[in-house]
């Protein structure tokens, strides 16, 4: 699912990528995630970059072919109570801050 709405709330949703391509990619707006799986299996499961930002509360995110949660955007990115797990690189990344 690429997001380019100025904004968008998923909830309690099962989220499942295919081929070397993200689950949820923000690559402009805000996307914002509760209580949701995201299942992944390309380079990242879910991306922000370009304008998008990113807010994640209680989600679960595994990616068993790369990373969990790429933040390359400007903006800010919020990851609270969120289960990032079975990952076959790094948990997370983000060029604005460390992680």
């Amino acid at each position: 699912m690429t997001v380019m709405a100025e904004e968008v709330m998923l909830t309690g949703l099962l989220l499942r990528g295919g081929d070397d391509v993200p689950v949820v990619d923000a690559p402009r707006g805000q996307v914002a995630m509760e209580r949701c799986t995201v299942v992944g299996s390309g380079w990242a499961a879910v991306p922000a970059r370009m304008s998008g930002s990113l807010a994640m509360r209680g989600c679960r995110v595994t990616n068993p072919g790369k990373a969990g949660v790429v933040d390359i955007a400007p903006g800010g990115r919020v990851v609270e109570d969120c289960q990032i797990e079975h990952l076959g690189s790094r948990r997370s990344f983000s060029a604005n801050q460390s992680v």
